[in-house]
This record gives C-alpha cells, structure tokens and sequence, in this order.
C-alpha cells in the first residue's frame, strides 16, 4: 500500500528568513492632477508596518519593514481613497533583490531537513505579490535567490505567492490538498509569524478531518504548536 503523503508549509518573511526594509515613493493623484502628501499623512500613518521616513509636497518615501505584512495594510488605505475619487501610488525604489540580503532564521534549518526528506510535498506559501497581478514584483525569483544563498532549493512550483495574508493562505492550501486528493494526505504541519493565519488555516481541520493538522507559531526563533 502506498504511504499518505505529509505536507509541509511555511510562510516566508520572518519565518524563514528576516527582511531587510523595502522603501516606497508614494504619491496621491486626482485624475492627472497630484495631490499635496501632507492633506494625506494620516492615511499613511494608518499603515501598520510602515514607517514615513520624509515626504514633500508630491511624494512621501515610506519603509515596509514586512512586506508580506505590509500589502493587507496598503490595500486598505487604497480602497478608502479610492472612495474618495483619489488613487493611490506607490513605486519600489529598492530592488526586489534585497530579499537575499535578508537574515536567516532557526526555522531554515527545518525547512532544509524538510527538503532533503520530503522536497517534493515542501512549500513556502507567501503573502508577497505574484507575477500576474504584479509584474514588476519577481516574488518567486527573489525567494529562491536566498534559498540558494543557503543552499537550498525546492521546485519552482511550491513557491506560491498569494498576495494576501490570512484566507488566501487558506484557499492555497486547500487547492493543493484536493489537486493532491485529501484520501493521499495524512498530514500537514503550517508555520507562520501570524496568529491570523494560523486561525485560518486551522479551520481547515473541520473541511479534512482524515488529515492531522498541526499549526506552529513562530516569534524569531521560537516555535510553539497552536
């Protein structure tokens, strides 16, 4: 009889690897004319996971200590201006490269025994931006860069960007368990910084009672099963 398959899943950012900050030139705009930043600080200083580093009077330059984090927190503030009839810009100034840069944590070392034992049903589901619905952000090919800084890698296909924290997380693990059939998998282990990702995903126990779901919480270099 065939052995069950075990899924291995882990965010990213501040799971597996610390980022450097990424800054932002952002700017707010009413048709084609461009708006004064200091009527739209506020907005800004909403943005959990930001800091304004200067602004003047077309352009605020905004560093994003957690990227991933960070994309739930821009939408945000774009949809409440967009309600407004005012849209809102913003341009990386620092290459997505950095993220090689970045500084590994304990949890890599699990992730590479992962790999070695189990490469094949090892993933890394983050809430950075794909390729579709953000060409310029090369997601995929920064991550696998600081794999291979440490000598690591897993197939391209099990890097899956989903653009948002929290039910996106969700949905992607969900799509891998039925494409690989729920009767093949007997378990699957989630890491993630985030409470409210692992609310989410352990949601999914009601959906596959057959698969053991174990949910661990990382802080830096502390693990603890939830």
């Amino acid at each position: 009889m065939k052995d069950k398959i075990k899924l291995k899943f882990y965010d990213f950012d501040n799971t597996i690897c610390e980022p450097l900050p990424l800054t932002f030139s952002t700017s707010f705009y009413k048709g084609k004319k461009i708006l004064p930043v200091k009527d739209y600080i506020s907005f800004l200083r909403e943005m959990e996971y930001h800091d304004i580093v200067s602004y003047n009077k077309k352009h605020a330059i905004v560093s994003c200590m957690d990227l991933s984090k960070g994309v739930e927190f821009y939408r945000g503030t774009k949809a409440k201006l967009k309600k407004m009839g005012i849209e809102f810009r913003s341009e990386l100034l620092d290459a997505v490269e950095k993220t090689e840069q970045g500084k590994k944590l304990a949890l890599l070392n699990n992730f590479k025994e992962d790999v070695e034992t189990n490469k094949a049903n090892t993933y890394i589901i983050t809430a950075r931006p794909d390729m579709k619905k953000n060409p310029g952000a090369n997601s995929i090919k920064a991550i696998e860069k600081f794999l291979k800084k440490h000598r690591v890698s897993i197939p391209r296909t099990n890097i899956r960007c989903v653009n948002s924290a929290g039910l996106n997380k969700q949905k992607e693990i969900r799509t891998i368990i039925r494409h690989l059939g729920p009767r093949n998998i007997s378990q699957f282990d989630f890491y993630d910084d985030d409470m409210k990702n692992i609310e989410y995903v352990k949601k999914l126990e009601k959906e596959f009672p057959n698969i053991l779901v174990k949910c661990f919480i990382v802080d830096k270099n502390r693990i603890q099963l939830k």
